[in-house]
C-alpha cells in the first residue's frame, strides 16, 4: 500500500481549521468572561428580562460572525457594547409605537456613559484581580472565608478562633489596602 503525502491544499485548509477553532475558543472565553456585564447593559436599557435576553444573542451572534475584525489590543467589553447599542437602537426603532421610557437624544447620553461606565468597571476589576494576588496568604484566606462562603463576621470569629473586634480591623486593614492598590493599578494603567 503506498503512502500518500498530504497536499498543500490539504495542509492550508487544516491550517485554516486550526486557526478557526483558536478564534472560536477565544470569542467563547472572552464572551463568557464577559456575558453578565453585556447582557445587563443591555437590560439596562430594554428593562425587559425577555427582550433583552433575545438582544443579547443577537448581538452575541454578531459578535461571534464579526470577531475577526476585532482587534485584541482593544477593549472586548466595549466592542461588544457597541454592537449590542445598534442592537438596541433597532429595537427602540421597532418599539416606537409604544410609549418608550427615554427619548432618543437622553437616552443615547445614558448609553455613551454607561459604555465609559462599563469600561471602567473592567478596568477595576482587573486592577482587584491583580491586587487581590498581591495579597498575604493569611489575608487572602481571610477574604475567602468572608466573601466566598458568605460567613458574618462573627461566625467567622467562631471558626477561626480570632476575636470579633480584631476580625472587624483586619476587614478593614484589607478592604483599605485594595481600596488603595486599585487607584494606583488605575492611574498605573492609565499612565501607561
Amino acid at each position: 500500500m503506498a503512502k500518500t503525502e498530504p497536499t498543500i491544499e490539504g495542509d492550508t485548509m487544516n491550517h485554516n481549521t486550526n486557526i478557526q477553532s483558536t478564534q472560536n475558543e477565544r470569542f467563547t472565553t472572552l464572551l463568557l468572561e464577559n456575558q453578565y456585564y453585556l447582557y445587563n447593559f443591555i437590560y439596562a436599557f430594554v428593562g425587559d428580562k425577555s427582550h433583552a435576553e433575545d438582544l443579547f444573542q443577537e448581538t452575541a451572534i454578531v459578535m461571534c460572525r464579526k470577531f475577526e475584525q476585532f482587534d485584541p489590543e482593544s477593549n472586548f467589553m466595549a466592542w461588544g457594547c457597541q454592537i449590542a447599542r445598534n442592537k438596541i437602537m433597532n429595537f427602540r426603532k421597532q418599539q416606537k409605537k409604544t410609549s418608550l421610557l427615554f427619548k432618543d437624544g437622553l437616552f443615547l447620553k445614558m448609553m455613551s456613559r454607561s459604555e465609559r461606565l462599563s469600561e471602567n468597571n473592567e478596568l477595576k476589576f482587573n486592577a482587584l484581580q491583580s491586587c487581590i494576588e498581591k495579597l498575604s496568604d493569611k489575608d487572602n484566606q481571610l477574604l475567602k472565608i468572608r466573601y466566598e462562603s458568605g460567613l458574618k463576621v462573627k461566625e467567622i470569629s467562631e471558626k477561626i478562633g480570632r476575636p470579633v473586634h480584631g476580625l472587624y480591623k483586619a476587614f478593614s486593614r484589607i478592604l483599605d489596602s485594595l481600596r488603595l492598590c486599585i487607584q494606583q493599578e488605575i492611574k498605573a494603567g492609565e499612565s501607561a
